[in-house]
């Protein structure tokens, strides 16, 4: 197919396969989490040159590599300029000039010249796309989105998700209960939140209502929050779904299906958006036992690994 054919996602897979290709392990969570909190500021309500400071601040980041901006640079150089119809071109210039009228545009431009404007593409442009498939890219999966994301996308409702019992869990699991690093490394050492829906769990329920329940709204600090990969539906004592996260956002202020907008929209709270995680996940986490995480008595319902 001739590129200029491609459809966007096409192309956005491209860019980003091959920006994660060649970054190393440090590097591709570096990149993913610097993705995310793009988007999360996108879905943010702050002014939009609040929301330039924020930006540029994630990008230049200590967190975030001046090596993995080159990466990231290297390849948005290289097609940036090329590849891009006359109308993308010239978002990406105004968002440039919107940079440069702040103190953090002046030091981003000095370190890293013309790519600083890819975070402005991201926050105002249609570069919420590339950096949802950065995200997919550097997780190494591609799975459904789950809905949740705002209305008018074209998401399809998805199916239910099946529930493993007990006796589905890894044979190799842990004493505590968790799979051991042979099973699947990759997952059992990335950041995920536990979040404990309680009385709220019903065997077989609808997963479109349990991943509402999961996906918000919480008390989860921005430090935390740029790095948590996968959000894990604890009920009964174990884990009843596992899924990606994509971006947080504030509280109230994506599509819910099945929960009120009183009920999700609390000031100081956020709740997440993302997808159904891979069967290697799933296979690596669905069942696995929580009760020494969350003891009779402790009202908080949020726990942490690997963060």
């Amino acid at each position: 197919m001739n590129r200029n054919q491609e459809s966007s996602e096409t192309r956005y897979r491209r860019w980003a396969g091959n920006i994660v290709s060649r970054a190393d392990d440090v590097e591709r969570a570096g990149l993913r989490a610097w993705a995310a909190r793009l988007l999360e500021i996108r879905a943010g309500r702050d002014f939009p040159p609040v929301k330039v400071q924020q930006a540029l601040q994630a990008s230049i980041d200590p967190s975030f590599s001046a090596h993995t901006m080159q990466l990231l640079g290297r390849e948005l150089k290289r097609i940036g300029w090329d590849e891009r119809d006359t109308y993308e071109r010239l978002g990406i210039s105004v968002a440039g000039t919107m940079a440069m009228l702040t103190s953090v545009g002046a030091i981003a431009l000095a370190a890293f010249g013309s790519v600083f404007s890819v975070p402005m593409w991201i926050v105002f442009g249609s570069g919420d796309e590339f950096a949802r498939i950065l995200i997919d890219e550097a997780d190494g999966s591609s799975v459904p989105r789950a809905s949740g994301a705002a209305p008018g996308k074209g998401d399809e409702k998805p199916a239910p998700a099946p529930i493993r019992d007990r006796a589905g869990a890894s044979p190799e699991s842990s004493a505590a209960g968790w799979p051991s690093a042979a099973d699947a490394e990759d997952v059992i050492a990335a950041p995920m939140v536990l979040i404990n829906i309680g009385r709220s769990y019903r065997p077989g329920m609808d997963g479109e209502v349990l991943y509402e329940l999961t996906r918000g709204v919480w008390r989860i600090g921005a430090d935390k929050r740029a790095k948590l990969r996968f959000a894990l539906a604890v009920a009964d004592g174990e884990v009843r779904e596992v899924y990606r996260i994509d971006a947080w956002h504030e509280a109230g202020t994506t599509a819910y299906l099945t929960r009120p907008a009183d009920e999700v929209a609390q000031p100081g709270r956020w709740e997440f958006t993302g997808e159904v995680a891979s069967a290697s996940a799933r296979e690596a986490l669905l069942g696995t036992t929580t009760e020494t995480l969350f003891k009779p008595g402790n009202a908080n319902p949020i726990r942490y690994r690997n963060v």
